[in-house]
C-alpha cells in the first residue's frame, strides 16, 4: 500500500487483509500516544515548578545584593575543570585590564573592614 492511498475497509479487502489489526494498531497506537502526551505535560508542569523555584531562590539572593548574573556565572564557572577555570580567569582579567576595567578593585562592601595590610 502506498503513502498516500486512501485506507479504507474496501481497499482493505481488495488487498486480501483485514481491517480489524490496522483498528487495533491505530486505537493502541492513539491510546500510546496520548499517554506519552500526558506524560510529556506533567514533565513540563515539573519542569516550570522547578524553575520557579530556582528563579525564587535566585531572587532571594538579589535581595540580599547578590546579582542573579553574577550568582549564575559563579555556578557556571565552578562546574569547569580547575585548567578551564584558571585559562578564562586570566584571559578575563586581562581583558578587563586592556579595556580599563582592571579587577581586583576593592568594593563598597568592604569599605568598613579594617585594612589588614596596613598597620593602623
Amino acid at each position: 500500500m502506498t503513502k498516500n492511498k486512501k485506507i479504507d475497509e474496501e481497499n482493505i479487502i481488495k488487498i486480501g487483509g483485514n481491517i480489524k489489526p490496522l483498528k487495533d494498531a491505530v486505537i493502541a497506537g492513539a491510546e500510546r500516544v496520548n499517554a506519552i502526551l500526558d506524560e510529556v505535560k506533567a514533565l513540563h508542569d515539573e519542569v516550570k515548578s522547578l524553575h520557579n523555584e530556582k528563579n525564587a531562590i535566585r531572587s532571594d539572593l538579589e535581595a540580599k545584593g547578590i546579582q542573579k548574573k553574577a550568582f549564575d556565572k559563579a555556578l557556571k564557572d565552578i562546574k569547569l575543570e580547575p585548567e578551564q577555570r584558571e585559562a578564562y580567569d586570566e584571559s578575563y582579567a586581562l581583558c578587563r585590564e586592556f579595556l580599563g576595567n582592571p579587577v581586583g578593585y576593592q568594593s563598597e562592601i568592604f569599605k568598613d573592614e579594617k585594612d589588614m595590610t596596613s598597620e593602623g
